[in-house]
């Protein structure tokens, strides 16, 4: 049987073109494809265009945690169980696979979905949607000060590893800043609910400041239009890019 348990996958689709090009029969294949509790979501939907991205961000998820389980545990499922806790966290409520995480964001033309045998969380979010006054109400005190007190060459440094990105600057960091805390809530389970502002992001280290349970992964798009980060406990990150292409037929 394989077995790479060890490696969290990271799916990130960029969905714009078959989002703005969708037809009828494709949305009806989609929904016969994606869990009861999807199909629940999108018809409770009122608008089209929400429908749609709720319907295409779940079928990623879906397909991605269906592919992961066939890869890893050798077992083809056709459509997935899926339950929330009380927290309103997705989980697979299926007896026989019980070591399965996932957790998926989505924002403008993105969807990303992260799958691995251990908790994790993700987000992804569109440059230039946080700025200094946002953080300002939702960031920690400590992370504002430490916020204030870069240079402009320590952001050029942080974000050497991004050749995408061509003038990296403080819209760049602020955004991923937020896909830190976003990322870390989802994976402790908490929701938003909890607060932004109640824990410390250490970006030089990149795990938060006091808890040992995980540590974060980012990137930017290939764009360069939007970051994206996953908080876990991972020894390795299998990181996939693609425009996504819906091939299946019913």
């Amino acid at each position: 049987m394989p077995s790479n348990l060890d490696t969290i996958w990271l799916n990130v689709y960029n969905i714009s073109e078959f989002r703005n090009n969708i037809n009828n029969n494709e949305r009806q294949c989609m929904l016969s494809l994606v869990s009861v509790n999807r199909q629940e979501k999108v018809n409770a939907k009122s608008r089209q265009s929400v429908k749609d991205n709720c319907l295409i961000s779940g079928y990623l998820l879906e397909k991605t945690v269906k592919d992961y389980i066939k890869e890893n545990k050798a077992i083809e499922l056709d459509r997935l169980d899926i339950a929330l806790t009380k927290e309103g966290k997705p989980y697979l409520n299926t007896p026989d696979i019980t070591d399965i995480e996932f957790n998926m964001s989505n924002s403008g033309d993105y969807v990303a979905v992260a799958v691995a045998d251990k908790l994790v969380g993700i987000d992804i979010e569109e440059c230039g949607r946080c700025d200094l006054k946002i953080a300002n109400r939702f960031f920690s005190k400590s992370e504002i000060s430490f916020i204030n007190g870069l240079s402009d060459d320590y952001i050029k440094s942080f974000f050497s590893k991004c050749s995408q990105i061509a003038k990296p600057g403080m819209d760049e960091l602020l955004t991923l800043y937020w896909t830190f805390k976003e990322a870390y809530l989802k994976f402790k389970g908490d929701g938003i609910s909890r607060g932004l502002s109640s824990f410390d992001v250490d970006i030089k280290n990149l795990n938060v400041t006091g808890d040992e349970s995980g540590k974060y992964y980012w990137d930017f798009t290939k764009d360069a239009n939007y970051a994206y980060s996953l908080y876990a406990d991972y020894k390795n990150i299998k990181r996939r890019e693609e425009d996504f292409i819906f091939k299946e037929t019913r």
